[in-house]
């Protein structure tokens, strides 16, 4: 079964040999991971690294254009890094991760007014692209309604800009009001554990899930070959025990539907 990790950390993997591996057995095991990344730069960077992999069809992850709220740094910062967004906007579909955090942590990062100006800038990048489809994976930390706020600012969701709400932990009224604007969730195994996640992964519609893995946790600098072939059979019993709890929670064939919608989105 062909699995789509909606929201992996691929560019945290920086030995170029190990990314090499990592993909080759992405595909032995039949697994698609959707590449987040944390800057504008950052994406024109592994692009370019991917380039020189030579990889054959099918092995090149899709790539995901971002800007974490963690990574501006300041204005003059975030306004560079907003050119290079919108210069690489026709290449790439996928947006992510970007987003809100008003945690004592993200503020810490960045102030609020200068995340919103951030994130606002994005969707209004994306509307200027209006024969594309975007598909959103967005960080929402203490701040869902300010983000839910600004998507239905600029029209979404709608049939060209797709939200999916990456590791939810807001109110269950604004997870309803996400769900009733149409928007989607990705599912990460920490929701399992807690009845509110449970509880979150029954008020959506079985068809607006996702699979994610917020894998890894952080910079990696060397896996050895090994290494890298046990973390690509942990992701998959990962995303095959995310889907088996997630039917007994609801109740239903999640497989049969969580297939349909990364066919949906994605394929």
């Amino acid at each position: 079964m062909q699995w789509l990790d909606s929201h992996y950390h691929f560019d945290f993997i920086k030995d170029s040999n190990a990314r090499y591996l990592f993909l080759q057995e992405l595909v032995k095991e039949e697994i698609t991971i959707v590449a987040q990344t944390v800057t504008p730069s950052g994406f024109s960077l592994l692009k370019q690294s991917l380039d020189k992999l030579n990889l054959k069809p099918g092995q090149t992850p899709y790539l995901s254009l971002g800007f974490h709220p963690w990574w501006i740094e300041s204005k003059s910062q975030a306004d560079k890094e907003l050119a290079i967004f919108r210069k690489e906007l026709t290449k790439s579909q996928l947006i992510g991760e970007v987003g809100l955090d008003f945690s004592v942590k993200g503020l810490e990062k960045a102030q609020e007014n200068l995340q919103v100006y951030v994130f606002s800038e994005i969707l209004k990048a994306l509307t200027d692209h209006t024969e594309q489809r975007f598909i959103l994976s967005i960080h929402a930390v203490r701040s869902a309604s300010k983000v839910l706020d600004l998507l239905e600012e600029v029209g979404a969701p709608s049939d060209k800009i797709l939200p999916i709400l990456h590791r939810f932990n807001g109110t269950s009224d604004e997870l309803t009001r996400h769900r009733d604007m149409g928007g989607y969730l990705s599912v990460h195994p920490s929701m399992l554990k807690s009845k509110k996640g449970r509880a979150y992964l029954q008020q959506m519609s079985g068809d607006h899930l996702l699979l994610e893995s917020d894998l890894p946790d952080g910079p990696q600098d060397e896996w050895e070959a090994e290494e890298v072939e046990q973390r690509v059979k942990d992701l998959k019993e990962m995303l095959n025990q995310t889907v088996d709890k997630l039917s007994s929670i609801r109740q239903e064939n999640m497989a049969e539907l969580i297939l349909k919608t990364q066919n949906r989105l994605y394929y």
